[in-house]
């Protein structure tokens, strides 16, 4: 079995994804279950194919969302049904990191190194091979099939996510 922690890049502090992984056949695509108390808890996600990326016409686009292409998804994975908690964080880690303090938040800011020692521990822990979300499987997993720049649609406004809308991606 596997699980994972979608990686902060390694030079910039980033906030967590979700975890991923192989999990019991008995689950089906949308079943949830934990490895352990302190483990995240998971949501097996179907196999699949997406277009990945942006296509150059969609507004705000960078340089990195494209070219598009096509990426199949071949098996179906098991991924944290939530950002990596700074509870969760801290019961594996002994610390835990966050702007905005609270067990229920997300951990933020942490770099590579202890992202690959959080899964690590979740491998020792449960016996199973935890690891982390590759882009593909993460961007798969947050479209949930949508094609649209948001999975609110064209547009997203802070009553639909958590999210400042002054911000702008340049």
């Amino acid at each position: 079995q596997t699980a994972a922690v979608t990686p902060p890049r390694p030079t910039i502090p980033s906030p967590s994804k979700p975890a991923v992984g192989v999990y019991p056949q008995r689950y089906k695509a949308g079943d949830t279950f934990k490895d352990c108390a302190e483990c995240p808890e998971m949501v097996v996600i179907p196999a699949g194919s997406f277009r990945m990326g942006s296509p150059p016409s969609e507004p705000e686009r960078t340089s990195d969302e494209g070219p598009q292409h096509n990426v199949t998804i071949p098996k179906p994975i098991a991924i944290g049904k939530f950002e990596v908690t700074q509870a969760e964080f801290g019961a594996v880690m002994g610390w835990s990191s966050g702007r905005f303090k609270g067990d229920r938040n997300p951990v933020e800011t942490i770099d590579w190194d202890n992202a690959q020692a959080f899964v690590r521990w979740l491998s020792t822990k449960t016996g199973k091979k935890y690891r982390l979300l590759s882009e593909a499987e993460w961007e798969y997993a947050a479209r949930a099939g949508t094609t649209t720049p948001f999975y609110t649609g064209s547009q997203i406004t802070p009553d639909q996510a958590n999210f400042d809308s002054s911000f702008t991606y340049n």
